[in-house]
């Protein structure tokens, strides 16, 4: 019988998946990825820009400062687009296509390494009253840096 999983072990468990999930996206093809102001996005970002050489190119709507502050914080490529519509991740996925790249994001619909089986099945697998949220966040928040933690922590979590 395996012990209950802790907090701490649940954290390093979830950084581990995302980093693999992260690595494995980028692996053998250039991605875009589309910011639309969520930690997860922001985390994306972070774990990608560790395994490539070039700048990773991301993509966000106009005035999303979220977006901006989190492609200067991993020295991302970073393109503001024109976006119609209630649809931006759509369009935001469209122009990375332009551009020759895989989109990916943080969404847990995908694409990308939230979407990923092993990810989910780890969230799927959490205990009942441990706060998946909660547990994203604190995660995140040496990578994303405390002021980009903070700011985009005050935004609602997908996952």
């Amino acid at each position: 019988m395996s012990p209950a999983m802790t907090f701490g072990t649940a954290q390093a468990r979830f950084l581990c998946l995302l980093d693999d999930a992260a690595r494995r996206a980028c692996a053998d093809t250039a991605v875009g990825v589309i910011l639309s102001g969520t930690a997860q996005d922001a985390a994306i970002l972070g774990f990608v820009s560790l395994y490539r050489t070039d700048p990773v190119r991301s993509y966000a709507a106009t005035n999303n400062a979220l977006a901006h502050a989190a492609a200067v914080r991993f020295g991302a490529l970073h393109q503001t687009c024109p976006i119609q519509g209630t649809d931006p991740n759509t369009q935001l996925a469209t122009f990375a296509a332009k551009d020759g790249l895989t989109p990916i994001s943080g969404a847990v619909a995908g694409p990308g390494p939230f979407a990923d089986p092993a990810m989910k099945a780890f969230f799927a697998a959490l205990p009942a009253d441990m706060d998946q949220a909660q547990l994203i966040s604190t995660a995140l928040t040496p990578l994303l840096g405390q002021t980009l933690a903070h700011v985009v922590g005050e935004t609602h979590s997908d996952v």
